[in-house]
């Protein structure tokens, strides 16, 4: 059969229609196969993000309910966690063990569905109600201002970090809770405190915790307000103590405008001499004050005290002496700061900590006054607080946990 032949059956009516037919089913299998292609992502993340919504919820009912190895089994171990007093996973048995001492029980009020996220990291926010045994006595309602920002990758929670509100139950009920114990059983303050604000985790410390707990909700009068005010600023004061020594020689004042109650509760500065290599290294001293709407904060930097005196930073009331040269002035801004070393606060991942810092020098004057109002940077502080713009030289590598 010669090729004119093989032509001519091929261009049959038949064998044409045939072709026609098998070229739109390929077609129709092609677009198909594009399209799965282009909806498979997206399906994927939809239920990564379902089930990062599921893990975070189901994570929120073992902590409502002290299971701290269900917990446990939903977190990396490598996760950074602050959920008072809880600072690792390591601290998930011991800090569940206090909050079953003290009657501490969050329940969900509902977590957002996230967007998805680069890497395959998914953030949940959940919106928590929260009461203890404290609350109960005192009458006082169950707390619904605060929230949980949590990260899932991998079906595992790498991030979560607990933001009070700064007015709630947590200042009136802890405050009461602190003050009465102050009053009552100071000789054991600091077995039941790592440092100011934060419980010590150790089977004698929740012991004392459960006991006094229980002492204060049997006592006969347990209001908000019974008991004198020990220790700042958890009973409420808006600034510090009388600073002295303003005549030993160079202080610097810091005014911080601009700032509302609704930036967060609490404010705190770090001064460190020249550009700070390291956060926690050595610092000049610092300073803190609670933040109220329209009114200027205004203080003079403190020099350091003990690492478990009073509140982050922690610092004397004698004003710190500087000699002429460049310093570096570090602010932080969150609803409430707690240490998560020496200079440095706990880094809440998006739930309130904000910073940054500003560059002056000193020289030959009774008193530097810093003035700022500042433009904060969310989770660092490498930023200038009067332009907002980063700066190159200063190293955020410190900023922990």
């Amino acid at each position: 059969m010669d090729d004119r032949v093989i032509a001519e059956g091929v261009n049959t009516p038949q064998v044409t229609r045939t072709f026609t037919r098998l070229t739109a089913v390929l077609i129709i299998v092609a677009s198909s196969a594009v399209l799965v292609l282009v909806q498979r992502p997206h399906l994927v993340s939809e239920r990564a993000r379902a089930e990062a919504v599921a893990i975070s919820e189901e994570f929120i009912e073992h902590l409502g309910v002290w299971d701290h190895q269900s917990a446990s089994s939903l977190v990396a171990k490598a996760a950074k966690i602050s959920i008072t007093p809880i600072r690792s996973p390591a601290d998930l048995e011991m800090g569940l063990m206090w909050m079953a001492a003290t009657g501490w029980v969050f329940t969900s009020q509902g977590c957002a569905p996230p967007p998805a996220t680069q890497d395959g990291v998914h953030r949940v926010l959940c919106h928590l109600s929260h009461e203890s045994a404290w609350s109960h006595a005192l009458k006082l309602d169950p707390d619904t201002r605060s929230a949980l920002s949590i990260r899932v990758s991998s079906s595992q929670i790498t991030h979560a970090f607990l933001s009070f509100a700064p007015i709630s139950f947590h200042n009136e009920a802890v405050m009461t809770f602190d003050s009465w114990l102050g009053a009552n059983h100071p000789e054991h303050v600091d077995d039941m405190y790592l440092y100011a604000g934060l419980p010590l985790l150790t089977p004698e410390s929740i012991e004392l915790w459960r006991q006094y707990t229980d002492e204060f909700v049997a006592a006969p009068s347990t209001e908000s307000g019974d008991w004198p005010c020990v220790g700042p600023p958890q009973c409420g004061k808006a600034s510090m103590s009388a600073v002295t020594g303003l005549s030993a020689g160079q202080t610097v004042e810091v005014v911080v405008s601009g700032l509302s109650a609704g930036d967060g509760g609490h404010l705190a500065g770090v001064l460190y001499e020249g550009v700070p290599a390291d956060l926690d290294g050595e610092a000049v001293g610092g300073f803190w004050s609670l933040i109220t709407d329209s009114e200027p904060v205004s203080e003079v930097v403190r020099k350091p005290a003990h690492f478990r005196d009073g509140t982050f930073p922690f610092v004397a009331s004698e004003a710190a002496i500087t000699e002429n040269g460049t310093y570096t002035l570090v602010l932080w801004v969150d609803t409430w700061l707690s240490p998560v070393s020496r200079w440095v606060p706990l880094n809440s991942d998006g739930t309130g900590l904000r910073g940054c810092h500003v560059v002056f020098e000193v020289a030959d004057t009774e008193q530097t006054s810093v003035r700022v109002s500042p433009t904060f940077q969310a989770d660092d502080w490498n930023i200038d607080c009067t332009t907002g713009k980063a700066i190159s030289e200063t190293n955020t590598s410190s900023i922990g946990p």
